[in-house]
């Protein structure tokens, strides 16, 4: 059996980058994310609060922090109803 490494060190963004989930991503299982033209392992970032279960491929992310080679990720905010 292999031992799987994750780095403690959460490196945040100073904005979030826009991704889409390529692999299915949930709380107990890492999965894929595509951003810039790149596809990354990526996790679900668990803030205090956070109950989030699952992201299927095709779902908007906002790509907020690193850990190691891994994306943290959330869903993404919806920013279309504000008007100019």
């Amino acid at each position: 059996m292999g031992v799987f490494y994750r780095p403690s060190q959460i490196n945040k963004f100073p904005e979030p980058l826009n991704g889409t989930v390529e692999e299915a991503i949930a709380q107990d299982r890492p999965g894929r994310v595509k951003c810039v033209g790149t596809s990354w392992p990526a996790r679900i970032y668990e803030p205090e609060g956070s109950d989030r279960q699952s992201m299927v491929p095709g779902t908007k992310v906002d790509i907020i922090a690193r850990q190691g080679i891994a994306m943290l990720v959330m869903p993404a905010r919806d920013f279309s109803y504000i008007s100019s």
